[in-house]
């Protein structure tokens, strides 16, 4: 900076700056916290400035009050003042909402009731359907590794029919059961 004056209420500093510690690490260091109160939509903004220029930022939107994750162009995750938590949506309406797609490639557990709010389609792509295969053949493809029982229909009416589909050694069977 050599023969460079200070700007008008700043500094010129070479090297790294510590703000409640005498051994900044990097070339802003502060212990402690850190408070933005200026302007309607207060941020933390980071910018990377090589070929691959991009922009991101953590900032409390103005009008919803949210807690928003930046990315390039726009917020990635936003997070309610009661705690929704929203990706790819900046209304979410329960505690965690995913507009968009989304992969699973571990497990999926879910502890209480599973709701759809649109179709849902467990298929292959030829629109086969599998339940305990990975690799369905038919439009419906049933397989039980153990057991004679491999399809049941019944209601929590133990007065009413239930209809059972399966097989023993080398013979198929299909009936009704009504145990009335």
């Amino acid at each position: 900076y050599g023969t460079l004056a200070a700007p008008t209420s700043g500094a010129i500093i070479e090297g790294n700056v510590g703000i409640g510690t005498t051994g900044p690490g990097e070339k802003l260091t502060v212990a402690g916290g850190i408070e933005s109160t200026s302007g309607a939509n207060p941020y933390l903004k980071l910018s990377k400035t090589n070929a691959t220029a991009i922009t991101s930022y953590v900032q409390i939107d103005g009008t919803t009050n949210n807690l928003q994750l930046y990315h390039g162009t726009g917020s990635r995750l936003d997070i309610t003042s009661s705690g929704n938590v929203g990706i790819g949506t900046t209304t979410p309406g329960s505690l965690l909402a995913v507009q968009g797609n989304g992969l699973f490639s571990g497990a999926l557990t879910v502890g209480g009731t599973l709701t759809a709010t649109s179709t849902v389609l467990l298929a292959t792509t030829a629109g086969n359907v599998g339940i305990g295969t990975t690799g369905p053949n038919q439009k419906l493809h049933v397989y039980a590794a153990t057991g004679n029982v491999f399809a049941s229909l019944q209601t929590g009416n133990t007065s009413r029919a239930q209809y059972l589909a399966g097989h023993d050694q080398n013979t198929a069977y299909f009936g009704v059961e009504s145990t009335a």
